[in-house]
């Protein structure tokens, strides 16, 4: 004869996977060193790496253009001062097309100017040329 069970007890799997993952966590971090030093210097390891041009991890002391931080912090700047110039410039851009139209007109009378004088100057001038043509003798 079977009895049946006194209790029935049901765990997800969720919370089994959770309980699990962070015991693992624990234990690695402890056998590690046991403090989140481990992960301060492994951060610190990833922002001082030597990185080329590109931004790539480097081992060869020609390539090092720089850490991995100067190099983000860089490129960051460089993209938000591009945004902002471009703001600057379509909030600007009515007075800004005055100025160039202006400048291309002052551009036009000097380059019309010097145009005029150097045609007034190769007027001025006399060309002589003399063309001699001699042809080669045939052998009969």
């Amino acid at each position: 004869m079977s009895h049946p069970p006194l209790a029935k007890l049901e765990i997800s799997r969720d919370v089994i996977e959770s309980i699990l993952t962070q015991q693992v966590s624990s234990s690695v971090v402890q056998a590690l060193g046991g403090s989140n030093d481990l992960v301060a210097k492994a951060v610190s390891a990833v922002l001082l790496q030597q990185v080329d041009s590109q931004g790539k991890a480097t081992q060869s002391s020609y390539d090092n253009q720089g850490t991995l931080l100067q190099f983000t912090m860089t490129s960051m700047i460089k993209k938000m001062l591009v945004e902002i110039l471009q703001k600057m410039l379509l909030d600007r851009r009515a007075e800004l097309e005055v100025m160039m139209v202006d400048a291309i007109k002052k551009q036009s009378k000097t380059m019309a100017a010097a145009f005029v004088t150097a045609l007034a100057d190769g007027a001025n001038r006399e060309w002589k040329f003399n063309v001699t043509i001699d042809p080669p003798k045939r052998d009969r």
